[in-house]
């Protein structure tokens, strides 16, 4: 399985308001995505988890579509017990890391790893493989 998540790394999009004032949006620039490689089981979703300019902490809310892609991981998982998951926690080199991981894309990772368990995804020793862009 593969995990792939997004950070502040994302794309400013303009917004125009009803009003005419130009709100500034931030857009996922990378989906929310699973794959099995053998091809039995796969999500892609469009929005994903965030974080702050250097942060390790998932900005809240977690949009509805990345809270039932992750209930789906769980199920498929709980009826897959072998099947393993890799997250790759991102980030830019221009970001600061304050955390005690060796780099913020292991530590982003971590907080979406235990994001998981929060929701019932638990992990073996075996069941976790972890990967930094």
């Amino acid at each position: 399985m593969y995990c792939k998540r997004c950070t502040s790394c994302c794309k400013e999009e303009t917004i125009v308001s009803e009003s005419g004032v130009n709100i500034s949006k931030s857009a996922t620039e990378y989906s929310f995505l699973i794959q099995d490689f053998s091809g039995s089981f796969s999500l892609n979703v469009t929005d994903n988890f965030n974080f702050n300019t250097s942060g390790i902490v998932i900005v809240k809310p977690i949009s509805k579509t990345v809270e039932q892609g992750v209930e789906r991981l769980k199920n498929y998982l709980s009826n897959n017990p072998l099947k393993t998951i890799s997250i790759t926690g991102l980030y830019v080199k221009d970001e600061q890391n304050t955390s005690a991981f060796p780099n913020l894309g292991i530590a982003r990772a971590n907080a979406i790893k235990s994001y998981f368990v929060t929701k019932g995804i638990f992990f073996s020793a075996n069941r976790c493989v972890w990967g930094v862009i």
